[in-house]
């Protein structure tokens, strides 16, 4: 079950929550999430990260509130050869920020993969739902003009000259817009 952030309400929200939760813990149960860790993401998440041995490359990342521990937000990640796709994002509509801070975590992702920075995702947004494709552009994707559904991000200028136009540069340990 695949949801985009923005076609996601809140009954869908819940839905997919579960459904993803119930996946996560098939796996630990069968022993086939390894890795797992937590990152401290912001005042108010806490992002857990696990690692699929049944599905070699895919990485579960799970936003939770530290004020009441429920879900705020979903990412699934496979890597691939030169990028990490984002198979899966679902944020609650009601905790502002929760997307935007899932897409930064799988951008650090990608650098720890050695991929660069460099991430794919499949819009999955209703043609005439801006949401997402405004979403996307803030964050730095671009649309290849041959598959505008598919969409790439690359906050490193260096690598792969020409697929990315970078509207964002790193200052310190931080990335800026330029």
């Amino acid at each position: 079950m695949t949801y985009d952030i923005y076609q996601v309400n809140q009954e869908h929200y819940a839905e997919a929550a579960k459904a993803f939760l119930f996946q996560v813990a098939d796996l630990i149960k069968q022993k086939t999430v390894t890795g797992q860790r937590a990152i401290q993401a912001s005042d108010a998440l806490n992002i857990a990260e696990s690692y699929s041995i049944k599905e070699p490359g895919m990485y579960w990342f799970i936003a939770l509130t530290k004020s009441g521990g429920s879900v705020a937000g979903l990412m699934k990640l496979k890597t691939q050869d030169t990028e990490v796709k984002v198979e899966d994002l679902c944020a609650n509509p009601t905790m502002q920020g929760t997307g935007t801070e899932l897409i930064e975590r799988a951008v650090q992702f990608s650098e720890r993969m050695g991929k660069n920075g460099r991430l794919t995702l499949t819009d999955m947004s209703k043609p005439r739902e801006a949401g997402g494709q405004t979403f996307y552009g803030k964050l730095g994707f671009k649309a290849p003009l041959d598959d505008p559904t598919s969409i790439t991000k690359n906050l490193n200028p260096n690598a792969n000259l020409g697929i990315w136009s970078p509207v964002q540069k790193k200052v310190g340990n931080s990335w800026k817009k330029i």
